[in-house]
């Protein structure tokens, strides 16, 4: 899967650190208004040892309020240089 292959693509990071989020998505060249729509850790808050259930109960509210077909991407940091990354697909109604 590639990125310009998705048409309707939410992407969900874990933003504690904005630069690295913008130059992220600057680099990737994904578009804005697909990136936290709703808010990241910033804005949304970063439970300790919660943080990937948060983000993907925001994500799967997200793509359902949406109401069509849509993929949905959460990833996170984990520490010492490791991370992890879920890709979701919501079929539609």
């Amino acid at each position: 899967m590639h990125l310009s292959s998705i048409s309707s693509l939410i992407a969900k990071g874990l933003n504690t650190y904005v630069n690295k989020a913008v130059y992220c998505v600057e680099k990737l060249g994904i578009p804005l208004e697909k990136v936290n729509p709703n808010g990241g850790a910033i804005a949304l808050g970063h439970p300790l040892g919660c943080t990937g259930a948060r983000q993907v109960v925001t994500l799967l509210n997200e793509l359902k309020r949406r109401g069509r077909r849509a993929y949905g991407v959460v990833s996170m940091c984990i520490g010492t240089g490791m991370g992890a990354a879920a890709v979701f697909e919501y079929p539609g109604p």
